[in-house]
């Protein structure tokens, strides 16, 4: 994409409100489990997660594999084109990568009343014929004991703890826009639970999520 038409897009997406940080480009790398660490502290949103920690599910861990079967044709994912950090924000190009579960644990328990932010937008979406985006948030627990027993799989999370906590349907065509929705965690989850952040979409568009953000009930 030349520098000038990035240029016209941004100018684009701000004239719908959208903030847009300096810009950098880095590599997203894959980041151990981190030790547990004190919670972050109460009444006021501070980072989550940190970006360079999303790591691709496989097809075994993925909590929602079921929406395989809505794409029009099979997944196709580059690791290294599909998903990046550009301008501190996750980027996700649906032209190389259509599909897509990412992940990272928790270093610090979560307790039931905390509030993730989740700032999601794009830019102008095409598909021709018409189609629908769809973007998700969910918790998921480790597996422990008895649970990895009766159905370990590659990423060693719970599916049957699986919550949804946020999602979006998106028709296409549709404009540059974004979303900015406090959810509030309806239950605890212990060290080492994930987040796992979902993208599929038809055609070749980009989509990007802003850190994510917590601030915990106490």
């Amino acid at each position: 994409m030349g520098y000038r038409h990035r240029q016209q897009q941004r100018r684009h997406a701000l004239s719908v409100g959208l903030l847009l940080l300096p810009f950098a480009v880095l590599p997203l790398g894959l980041v151990a489990c981190a030790p547990a660490v004190p919670r972050p502290p109460a009444g006021t949103f501070t980072v989550a997660v940190e970006q360079t920690g999303w790591q691709k599910l496989g097809s075994d861990a993925d909590p929602l594999g079921s929406h395989v079967a809505m794409l029009a044709g099979p997944v196709v994912c580059s690791d290294a084109r599909g998903y990046r950090l550009e301008d501190l924000d996750l980027e996700l190009d649906t032209g190389a990568c259509n599909y897509v579960s990412l992940q990272q644990s928790l270093p610090y328990a979560l307790r039931t009343g905390d509030q993730l932010r989740v700032v999601l937008w794009h830019y102008p979406l095409a598909s021709d014929p018409p189609a629908t985006g769809y973007a998700a948030l969910l918790l998921l627990d480790p597996q422990v004991g008895a649970t990895a027993e009766a159905g370990a799989n590659s990423a060693g999370l719970s599916l049957a703890s699986a919550t949804l906590l946020w999602e979006r349907t998106v028709a296409i065509p549709k404009m540059a826009d974004l979303y900015d929705e406090v959810v509030t965690l309806p239950r605890d989850a212990p060290v080492g639970a994930a987040l796992v952040f979902h993208l599929h979409n038809h055609g070749v568009n980009q989509w990007r999520l802003q850190p994510l953000l917590i601030k915990p009930v106490e």
